[in-house]
């Protein structure tokens, strides 16, 4: 995976506080978006089924663990 779950939470977080809830590219993280969990694309609006939002979060808690536990 190009993006690991917690940059692609921190760029999700990003565009929903910082660009009315667009994805935006950042310079200081690098994202793939067909490479990463939600695969929401650049200059699309952050919208979760469900679904993604369980994949995203089951994704994010786990590399939590795996880096931090």
């Amino acid at each position: 995976m190009a993006v690991d779950p917690l940059n692609e939470v921190e760029m999700l977080c990003d565009g929903l506080i910082n660009n009315d809830g667009i994805l935006r590219e950042n310079n200081a993280v690098k994202m793939i978006p067909d490479e990463s969990v939600v695969r929401i694309q650049f200059g699309e609006r952050i919208q979760l089924t469900s679904d993604e939002f369980e994949r995203l979060a089951t994704a994010f808690l786990s590399d939590l663990r795996r880096k931090f536990l």
